[in-house]
């Protein structure tokens, strides 16, 4: 699966926390520390799988961290936070 943080959206970081609003849906997700970085992760990859990688060789004590990564990226697709980009098109100008 392939996202891409939806650029409407706003960000604000505050210490180890932050938020992110959808002003077009007006809803919010709040992050915890490990939300914050996942947030920060999917600016390297959009890749679901590369960025479950790259978190669990960060955290490995963390068994149940894919969870939470698939769960926080379904949440944040539920408020449209993110898109998730379709692989098969592919747009010719």
């Amino acid at each position: 699966m392939l996202i891409e943080k939806n650029p409407e959206c706003i960000f604000n970081e505050i210490e180890d926390t932050a938020v992110i609003l959808n002003p077009s849906t007006e809803k919010f997700i709040e992050l915890n520390a490990t939300g914050l970085l996942i947030w920060k992760e999917l600016d390297q990859t959009n890749n679901l799988d590369e960025l479950i990688s790259n978190m669990q060789k960060n955290f490995p004590s963390q068994a149940k961290i894919e969870e939470d990564i698939k769960d926080f990226i379904k949440r944040g697709l539920t408020t449209k936070i993110f898109f998730e980009l379709n692989p098969q098109i592919f747009y010719l100008w």
